[in-house]
């Protein structure tokens, strides 16, 4: 595959697409509006895990993710794969990443296969009924984007504006219940395309994949307002190891405390995503 992008964008419909869908149950040419989804709380009580007493803190990634997880020189390496190192730094634990196939992440985790999933997993209430999750690592999901210079735009006031996005995505529904003037295209090049020569005021699209666009393909584009629709990404564990979950929460605060956490996010997205 010659461009890159678009095979970010393959990986992106690939992991996050699978996210939406499990987050948003309405159809994309439903005339509904997606429930969002409560945050699982994360687990307290139950049975103790003790790893600071283990050598080897396990993670599971599925290495096809690039920035957050991936391997290079068949090692993993990316975002998620800094966060777990560190975390088990915090632990006084050893890391070990491990790929893991995307669709039995979650059975090996079950299974203590690992001790946990740290893939850019979004932490659903499906997933959530067979693990436990931490307190989210960061935020994604639909955001609009417009020209870096644009400085006129109001998120809140969208109905009167062009807005764009990838034709039959869940983000060209999205962009739908927030403006009547919303043009489709058929990829995110012409989507790009289409805010550079102002045939669109603002694009819809998941918000990593802007970020990342506008790291790695030094797109002209910037974040407007908050998030239109919300995937809340956390650590998977197993259900019964509440005081690894507690642990691992605390790690992460401490991590975005001192920051840690602003050096690993900036180094491979340009941003600090936890905010």
């Amino acid at each position: 595959m010659k461009n890159p992008f678009v095979l970010l964008v393959i990986m992106m419909t690939l992991l996050m697409g699978c996210n939406a869908k499990e987050t948003t149950t309405v159809p994309s040419n439903s005339s509904e509006t997606p429930t969002q989804p409560a945050m699982p709380t994360p687990a307290t009580g139950g049975p103790a895990q003790a790893p600071n007493e283990q050598k080897l803190f396990t993670f599971a990634i599925a290495a096809q993710f690039k920035p957050f997880n991936f391997e290079q020189d068949g090692k993993p390496t990316g975002f998620d794969v800094e966060v777990g190192e560190e975390i088990a730094r915090r632990l006084g634990m050893e890391p070990q990443a491990i790929r893991e196939p995307y669709e039995t992440l979650l059975e090996g985790v079950k299974g203590q296969k690992y001790n946990a999933v740290i893939s850019s997993l979004s932490a659903t209430p499906q997933r959530a009924e067979e693990v436990a999750f931490t307190v989210p690592y960061y935020r994604t999901g639909a955001q609009l984007f417009v020209k870096a210079d644009n400085e006129n735009i109001n998120p809140t006031e969208l109905k009167e504006k062009s807005i764009g996005a990838v034709d039959g995505s869940v983000y060209h529904w999205l962009a739908k219940q927030h403006s009547k003037k919303v043009k489709g295209y058929p990829n995110y090049n012409e989507l790009f395309q289409a805010l550079s020569e102002g045939k669109v005021e603002g694009i819809v699209m998941d918000r990593m994949m802007g970020l990342i666009a506008i790291k790695d393909q030094n797109q002209p584009i910037k974040p407007a307002g908050d998030l239109l629709h919300e995937d809340q990404v956390a650590i998977a564990v197993h259900k019964d190891h509440t005081e690894l979950v507690n642990q691992i929460n605390q790690a992460i605060t401490e991590m975005m405390a001192d920051g840690t956490y602003e050096k690993i996010s900036v180094k491979w997205l340009g941003v600090d995503i936890s905010k």
